[in-house]
């Protein structure tokens, strides 16, 4: 019987040991945590457990050759994600209470859903494949930068503390930026607006306003009167 037991026992410690390890679909992420610059596979068993994984407080993870980051969902307690070019289609974050800044502009995304990240105050996921993005619960978020992808419809009403608004060369019809009262600077050209309506945002700063020649304007006196064309902006 004592025999027995034990085995019992054996069993179940073994099986709680298992559940604690995470299981990576993609090499190449495990990889890059294994060879972190700052240790991450403290007891050094070639394996990340989610009690590891829940001390972790940043990631940066460029030029990884990284498709996969499934398991980012262990990582609780980040405050700082860099994903910057890696081969990556899809992005699927929830609960990180946290996390205040998300880099992930380069990859090849197709979809973008992030959920309950209070924190969040920058979010650069531009030059990718998007064509829609979901995003709830992102309250204070106060830079996005969308540029280059396919987007072709957009809410960003739940804003409100948003100050800067990158979404240059995507395939906008319309946007509302009516709510989102705390913007300063406004990158939107390369779209397919007709017209634009900024009287909402008082604190734009009107010389940084990039919009296509063909917009419609629509704005207070102060506004359209201190309107300049912005300079070109040249990215290599």
């Amino acid at each position: 019987m004592k025999s027995i037991i034990n085995l019992i026992l054996i069993l179940i410690t073994s099986n709680f040991i298992n559940a604690q390890n995470i299981k990576f679909n993609d090499p190449n992420f495990l990889k890059s945590l294994l060879c972190y610059k700052e240790k991450i596979d403290l007891n050094d068993d070639g394996i990340i457990q989610v009690s590891e994984a829940e001390i972790v407080e940043d990631l940066d993870l460029k030029e990884k050759n990284i498709v996969d980051v499934s398991e980012l969902r262990y990582f609780k307690n980040l405050r700082t994600i860099s994903l910057t070019r890696n081969n990556i289609e899809v992005l699927d974050l929830e609960n990180f209470p946290l996390l205040e800044d998300l880099f992930c502009s380069k990859n090849k995304l197709k979809t973008l859903k992030l959920k309950n990240l209070p924190s969040l105050k920058r979010l650069w996921c531009g030059v990718n494949e998007l064509e829609s993005v979901s995003f709830i619960n992102l309250i204070n978020l106060e830079s996005l930068n969308l540029m280059d992808n396919k987007i072709k419809t957009i809410d960003i009403s739940q804003f409100e503390k948003l100050k800067n608004l990158t979404i240059n060369n995507n395939m906008l019809n319309e946007i509302d930026i009516s709510n989102n009262r705390e913007l300063v600077q406004v990158i939107i050209n390369d779209n397919n607006l007709k017209e634009l309506n900024i009287g909402n945002n008082t604190n734009l700063k009107m010389h940084i306003l990039y919009i296509d020649d063909n917009v419609n304007l629509i704005g207070n006196n102060y506004q359209l009167d201190n309107y300049r064309k912005a300079p070109t902006i040249k990215i290599n």
